[in-house]
């Protein structure tokens, strides 16, 4: 008997600890003129228990001519680049057939945010100032950031700035509508902050409350 195993390398695209990625296939093909025999196919490397074996269309005998599957998925333990190999073993090549298995895992991020306004007692006709904050605690880095800020009630917006790398789109100035800022990365121990200017309406006292939402993938 005779095997070609194809491909020798599957990647994994990044994903967060502790979840599934679909599985990749290795195709096991007999190229010789008897019939091949799989004896055994296993994990081993430097994270095998971050790829697990889901399944194999492979029957005892694997005859001339034919081929079968073998699948992988990838569930990281922890954070960083991951790497296995599987071993393909048959009766063609007692001492297997390496696979070279590899994956990026994402360690979550931990995002807290703050708000907080300048005067605290505004008046009528007069400009309000909150100073909005957002840091990410780790242990890892938080991808395609979006900072959204619905303008409260009574209030226009007036003007923003914000951190370096962070872009804002907002309302034009005098009108309501939400602001919202995006930044492509923050890591973790990093912070991000934004000055958010606004006017406040006339129409007697009132109070003015302020939310701010932060969400990443």
């Amino acid at each position: 008997p005779a095997i070609f195993v194809t491909p020798t390398n599957l990647a994994y695209s990044a994903r967060p600890v502790g979840t599934s990625s679909p599985s990749q296939a290795v195709t096991i093909n007999s190229t010789g003129n008897l019939p091949l025999h799989i004896t055994n196919t296993t994990l081993g490397g430097a994270s095998p228990g971050d790829f697990t074996i889901t399944g194999t269309t492979c029957p005892t005998a694997i005859d001339p001519g034919t081929g079968c599957t073998v699948s992988v998925s990838f569930t990281p333990l922890a954070g960083g680049t991951r790497q296995a190999t599987l071993t393909v073993f048959s009766d063609a090549n007692p001492g297997g057939i390496p696979v070279n298995l590899t994956g990026t895992a994402l360690l979550p991020a931990d995002l807290a945010a703050s708000v907080s306004a300048n005067p605290i007692s505004g008046k009528a006709g007069r400009p309000l100032t909150y100073a909005i904050g957002v840091t990410n605690f780790g242990p890892g880095a938080a991808t395609d950031l979006v900072i959204s800020d619905a303008l409260p009630a009574s209030t226009t917006f007036a003007s923003i700035v914000a951190s370096g790398g962070v872009s804002c789109t907002t309302p034009s100035p005098g009108n309501v509508g939400t602001v919202v800022c995006r930044s492509s990365s923050l890591l973790s121990g990093g912070s991000i902050s934004i000055s958010l200017t606004v006017n406040l309406l006339s129409g007697g006292k009132a109070s003015v409350s302020n939310t701010v939402n932060v969400s990443s993938s």
